[in-house]
């Protein structure tokens, strides 16, 4: 946990920091005690620092560190993407070209439905998926990659 002055929340938000320096190095937080199929989930995030990469977006349908999806904004890119990584190996879903600030908080939004996903950033629809790689419900996090710390507040989810 760290303080931020503009969360959303209040003061008190979650952050996600490299845990190493390798390309590749997929930093998490999850848990399976909150199972999620199918519903919505809602994150905000605010890029700090990451001269590799930025940014990071929530995980859900997670069986382990290695096997779930992911809906990320990377400012350095310019990009929001949906992903599945399966057996530790990422595959694109889709991609939208977005140029947004990477210093304020932006929000996330992923709403699944069967195999169905369709990812929000500040309310515009971005990416638009069909996938049947996770099918059954699974654990709910928030994601980075390499060096990304990225800050996070106010995770939502709404299962149904």
């Amino acid at each position: 946990m760290q303080e931020d002055a503009r969360a959303a929340s209040g003061k008190r938000v979650l952050a996600v920091r490299p845990s190493g320096s390798e390309r590749g190095t997929f930093n998490l937080a999850w848990t399976d005690q909150m199972r999620f199929r199918n519903g919505a989930i809602e994150v905000k995030v605010r890029a700090g620092d990451g001269r590799i990469d930025q940014g990071g977006g929530p995980i859900w349908r997670v069986r382990d560190a290695g096997n779930y999806y992911i809906a990320r904004w990377n400012p350095l890119e310019n990009n929001f993407r949906v992903y599945y990584v399966k057996d530790g190996r990422r595959v694109q879903l889709d991609t939208a070209d977005v140029n947004v600030p990477a210093g304020a908080w932006h929000t996330i939004r992923v709403e699944q439905q069967g195999n169905h996903v369709v990812c929000y950033l500040d309310g515009r629809k971005l990416p638009d998926a069909e996938d049947a790689t996770f099918p059954d419900a699974g654990g709910v996090g928030l994601w980075t990659k390499v060096d990304a710390a990225s800050l996070f507040d106010d995770l939502v989810v709404q299962a149904k």
